[in-house]
């Protein structure tokens, strides 16, 4: 939650793309499955669509139903 809350600026978290993806990155590792879709919307958002890719892919294993609609 708190990659999301940075990412998006909520609960007065400010807006910290770089401190959303450490969170998210923390959460994929944790077997977040959703973590693994908000890391390729973010490498996909700077153009590096490889990576994003590797982590839609990984969300599908995962089964995180908002990486099968990429």
């Amino acid at each position: 939650m708190r990659g999301i809350w940075y990412d998006y600026g909520d609960f007065k978290y400010p807006n910290d793309r770089h401190e959303a993806y450490h969170a998210y990155c923390t959460a994929a590792k944790q077997g977040y499955a959703r973590a693994e879709y908000r890391l390729g919307k973010m490498y996909e958002d700077v153009g590096d669509m490889k990576r994003a890719l590797h982590h839609y892919e990984r969300g599908v294993t995962e089964q995180d139903s908002a990486s099968l609609y990429v």
